[in-house]
């Protein structure tokens, strides 16, 4: 597959690291993660990322995540892509920890006019698209649908204090359907997670 970004391999678990903590407090054995599956790797990944555009490509079969955008990304666009049959997730922008730090929070990314279809093939319990501790960003007009835990989940903070970056949220005008039959039961098809100041359904 090669349609301007072709991204595609066999539909394998990304390796991780046997042993290693995926999170503090979980078990040494086995390779847990948790909720979301917010720290399996993904197939395109990238940090402090500014004004880059994923448009009309389509991502598939990658055995983790499709798109992670993580720490210090600002401003970037996820349009009209074609995502599906993934390992993980789709779509995740941020991090699950709130930081103080402005130039570390991802912020301010549109992800519109997206199709994704069927996750959590490898990684049980994935959403369609994971929005963490971060803020500004608009959800629209994206067509969901098939295996996930969510299609939406915005937020990743159970607690008050401290404020969470997770606010000024834009979720709009999306087609959830048919959402269903993750492995481990389909929970909502959208997710808000914490206190969100200025966030909008």
């Amino acid at each position: 597959m090669d349609k301007k970004l072709g991204y595609s391999y066999p539909q394998a678990a990304i390796e991780l690291t046997p042993g290693e903590l995926l999170w503090a407090g979980y078990p040494k054995e086995g390779l847990t993660t948790p909720q979301s599956q917010i720290e399996v790797p993904a197939g395109i990944y990238a940090v402090g990322a500014h004004h880059i555009r994923f448009e009309d490509n389509e991502i598939a079969h990658t055995g983790a995540w499709g798109i992670d955008l993580a720490l210090g990304c600002h401003a970037n666009a996820i349009v009209g892509n074609y995502i599906h049959d993934m390992g993980a997730g789709g779509v995740r922008i941020g991090s699950p920890s709130t930081t103080f730090n402005d130039a570390e929070e991802s912020r301010c990314t549109t992800i519109s006019d997206n199709t994704l279809r069927d996750g959590c093939a490898v990684y049980l319990g994935s959403p369609g698209i994971w929005t963490g501790m971060s803020s500004g960003n608009r959800i629209a007009h994206n067509d969901i649908s098939g295996k996930w835990q969510w299609a939406i989940s915005a937020g990743f903070q159970w607690g008050y204090m401290p404020p969470q970056n997770a606010r000024d949220n834009i979720i709009e005008y999306n087609r959830c359907h048919r959402v269903r039959n993750s492995p481990l039961g389909t929970h909502a098809v959208i997710y808000l997670l914490g206190v969100q100041p200025g966030t909008t359904v």
